[in-house]
């Protein structure tokens, strides 16, 4: 007859308020929207395609290419190391710098206790940059729904 190791104890998750704090913490941090990932959502949203964005940003043809690769860094990052290009950028895609600002800082200081602005997760409006909708302007439907009136009648349409 063999005998097999008992299986280990899964770990437990510690107890106590600073445990619950941090839980809390990383639940209040974990579903704030990247600065990289507003900027897209607004891009799409005005209706540019990158190499296009470039085109109406370049000075010159040789500086298309490069410009397509820094939006796309743009784009992909977290942090918003890009800011001067993307103040240069909030025209043309109806960007809000001060929510951008407030991502930037957030993903730089990751505080739970700073309030979230609220961004649909369809095409990045706020209820300060709202889109339209056939009703007119966009609203959120309730505290729980990510996406706004204007994305919500799209879905289903």
């Amino acid at each position: 007859m063999y005998l097999t190791k008992p299986e280990p104890n899964p770990p437990r998750l510690p107890a106590g308020p600073m445990a619950q704090a941090a839980r809390v913490a990383d639940a209040a941090t974990a579903d704030r929207m990247s600065p990289g990932t507003y900027v897209r959502l607004r891009r799409h949203k005005a209706g540019w395609s990158i190499p296009d964005l470039a085109r109406a940003v370049a000075a010159t043809p040789d500086d298309r290419q490069p410009l397509q690769d820094e939006f796309r860094a743009i784009e992909q990052s977290s942090s918003g190391i890009h800011r001067r290009r993307v103040a240069q950028m909030a025209e043309l895609l109806d960007l809000d710098m001060a929510i951008y600002l407030a991502l930037v800082g957030f993903a730089q200081n990751p505080s739970p206790d700073l309030p979230s602005p609220r961004i649909c997760t369809g095409c990045g409006c706020t209820w300060d940059h709202a889109c339209a909708d056939k009703d007119g302007l966009c609203d959120f439907p309730d505290d729980k729904t990510d996406l706004c009136t204007a994305c919500t009648h799209t879905e289903k349409d």
